[in-house]
């Protein structure tokens, strides 16, 4: 789960959750201590946190019709690039051209976000598998879902199970 400390700070905490029965805060720490990740996203409904919180709620909807450029993690070097490319000074020259295109990386000489090393697959579903169940899948997906129907964001949507078996799903048991 998240750094369990700042979780037990800021969500079993009896001054700021109001976690006073004693009982209530230690089954939270034990959680918590167990890196319990479905107690965890359960905890993000009533323990409010810029970290875990929707970023698409963060941003007043007036200035959605702003935003013209969103990057992904999974195509970092060459959303930087276009990103800088669009930057120009008043002599013309991209922020790439003086900032991006080299200088960056161990050796010094790579482009801005391009990694010294060749690509490899991630085996993002294996990784996420460890944490994630169908259930867990489910949840996230009804209470972020502001985050994937953002227009702006152009998310590709992601199923790490086939949904078959989603009896019980609609409020994880914790």
């Amino acid at each position: 789960v998240v750094n369990s400390s700042f979780f037990k700070l800021h969500c079993c905490n009896e001054k700021r959750m109001g976690l006073s029965d004693p009982k209530a805060r230690d089954y939270c720490n034990s959680r918590t201590n167990a890196k319990d990740f479905a107690y965890f996203l359960k905890r993000t409904l009533d323990c409010p946190n810029e970290h875990w919180d929707s970023q698409a709620n963060a941003i007043d909807r007036k200035w959605w019709t702003m935003m013209n450029f969103v990057g992904y993690m999974d195509n970092v070097a060459d959303d930087a690039q276009r990103l800088l490319q669009s930057i120009k000074s008043i002599d013309g020259k991209t922020a790439w051209d003086q900032h991006g295109k080299t200088g960056w990386g161990e050796s010094g000489k790579s482009a801005f976000m391009v990694r010294d090393t060749a690509h490899h697959a991630t085996n993002a579903h294996d990784k996420l598998r460890k944490y994630y169940t169908e259930c867990e899948e489910v949840f996230v997906e009804k209470h972020w879902a502001s985050e994937w129907e953002q227009e702006a964001y152009h998310f590709d949507k992601i199923q790490l199970f086939d949904g078959k078996d989603l009896s019980g799903c609609f409020e994880m048991r914790i």
